[in-house]
């Protein structure tokens, strides 16, 4: 139980004079959160603020890997390609987070969540975490593609993923879709964010072929899935 795993923490820190009913959330905390909310907030009101802070510190964490993403994948391509790779990662996040708000997040999660900022329920948390899972789908087509394609092509293919194909996917598994209703279960994303992008990395990348000079008589345009 939460209070037994609460002492065993206290003991490993030596203070187990401190009640674990201090250090844990009860009915009080519900009553403050929702005292001064309008009715409509009530649902949303009932998550712990300890919950909000966990989701969006691990969203945060997500974002970054951004970083690590653009460094792995200008070590592995040329080295005039590198200020390329660091702009297709950040404007990923850029442009990314408005086409996930205008209609990414509505169709992932239109029939569950409030989805509109200005609605009284509207979950931010939510978003911000689901908007991490997106651009992540989205970033894995970024070194797949680094050296193939050129810069505009290439925003409009992260455009897409992000308020598109991974907010499809989600729906079918995460917002009430028929995925989620034959109880298929995808805890942290591996089909539903690292399948969906590598799928797209994969299909993007026999559309271009290898990259330029790797195959100096090759040309993607005549023959692409040859």
């Amino acid at each position: 139980s939460q209070a037994d795993a609460a002492r065993v923490i206290l003991s490993a820190l030596g203070i187990m004079d401190l009640n674990p009913a201090q250090v844990l959330p009860d009915a009080s905390w519900l009553m403050k959160m929702q005292a001064q909310a309008l009715p409509e907030c009530l649902a949303f009101r009932t998550r712990h603020r300890a919950d909000v802070a966990f989701i969006v510190t691990m969203a945060g964490r997500i974002i970054q890997m951004q970083s690590g993403f653009a460094m792995l994948e200008s070590a592995y391509a040329q080295p005039n390609n590198a200020a390329n790779i660091m702009m297709k990662n950040l404007l990923d996040l850029c442009i990314g987070v408005l086409a996930f708000y205008v209609f990414g997040y509505t169709i992932a999660y239109g029939e569950t969540e409030d989805v509109g900022i200005a609605d009284a329920g509207f979950d931010l948390a939510h978003w911000f975490c689901c908007f991490s899972y997106a651009t992540t789908a989205a970033t894995i087509n970024s070194g797949a593609l680094a050296g193939r394609v050129a810069f505009f092509p290439y925003l409009a293919l992260s455009t897409m993923m992000t308020g598109l194909v991974y907010p499809i996917s989600a729906r079918l598994v995460w917002g009430g879709g028929w995925l989620q209703q034959m109880g298929f279960v995808d805890f942290a994303g591996s089909a539903t964010v690292h399948l969906v992008g590598a799928v797209s990395a994969l299909v993007s990348t026999m559309i271009c072929g290898p990259r330029i000079g790797r195959f100096p008589e090759y040309r993607a345009w005549r023959k692409p899935l040859s």
